[in-house]
């Protein structure tokens, strides 16, 4: 039977050429137009999930309104955040920072400048989120102010076939040591770089103030919350923690600061605020193709 209906739709074919070729054309392209569009979906709604936490990542954002004023959003916040929520909740298992920085890099008589892909971070970096480590551990990877980790693709840039690490790389009139190579870093993942400086390192050249500071910001700040942590009350204690410390400066300068619990899968598609790392998605246009 079914012999019979294939010879049936062959002659038909054969009969209307024009015809069967429009369709079977427009059916392969709608075939893999379809494909294309699930495979985007995919691949946007993945991002972050290699990290084995993932569910208890957050990053804290913050909404500046001055008095009479629109509300300002910043995906960054203040570097003494960091320390300060870490010490006064006890559900807050773990705090990383991240400072971007930028400028030439150098190996030998090669000079790279890296515009943008460079952080100085807490070393708890590798507590927080799941890197894969080529060489070093994270337990080494941070144990000196001058140590600094790179990617796989990093690493041949600067060193070729060579094991890069116990090398160095000159930075700002400095030295710095590889201790560790990542494999590269996800293209899935909203957190993209070639260099990481121990933050540590950056706190000392800035005489402390990058631990310390209330009114500087541009530090993207993210926590680890314990296991069972409850993210609700948490978030409901967020406007006593920013009086606690802001509050006289609030008072004086006319305005009001809020800081948010924002889930790591949130931050590719669904972040709404300003000053967002690279690389951010959009939930409108992903809400269209579904």
């Amino acid at each position: 039977m079914f012999k019979n209906y294939f010879k049936t739709a062959w002659r038909n074919l054969l009969k209307n050429k024009t015809f069967s070729a429009i369709n079977i054309l427009g059916l392969a392209i709608g075939i893999a137009a379809f494909l294309l569009i699930v495979n985007y979906l995919r691949f946007e709604y993945s991002f972050d999930d290699f990290n084995a936490n993932k569910d208890r990542i957050y990053r804290i954002p913050m909404v500046i309104t001055e008095t009479g004023g629109q509300p300002q959003t910043f995906a960054f916040t203040y570097p003494a955040l960091a320390p300060a929520i870490k010490k006064d909740f006890p559900e807050v298992q773990e705090t990383v920072r991240f400072r971007k920085t930028w400028g030439l890099v150098q190996h030998d008589d090669q000079k790279i400048i890296e515009s943008g892909f460079m952080y100085y971070v807490d070393p708890s970096v590798f507590n927080v989120f799941s890197f894969g480590f080529e060489r070093g551990s994270a337990v080494t990877a941070f144990s000196q102010l001058n140590d600094a980790v790179i990617t796989h693709s990093t690493a041949l840039k600067y060193f070729g076939k060579e094991n890069p690490v116990g090398k160095t790389l000159h930075y700002r009139d400095e030295d710095y040591v590889v201790t560790a190579v990542l494999k590269d870093i996800p293209a899935n993942s909203h957190l993209q770089f070639h260099i990481l400086f121990n933050y540590n390192k950056y706190i000392q050249v800035t005489n402390g103030d990058a631990n310390t500071s209330w009114n500087w910001s541009d530090f993207y700040t993210y926590l680890l919350l314990k296991p069972g942590a409850n993210v609700n009350a948490l978030q409901a204690k967020m406007p006593a923690f920013a009086e606690r410390y802001m509050g006289t400066d609030m008072k004086k300068n006319a305005y009001t600061i809020s800081f948010q619990l924002q889930p790591l899968k949130d931050i590719h598609i669904r972040s709404s605020y300003d000053y967002e790392l690279e690389g951010s998605g959009d939930l409108y246009y992903l809400n269209i193709l579904v």
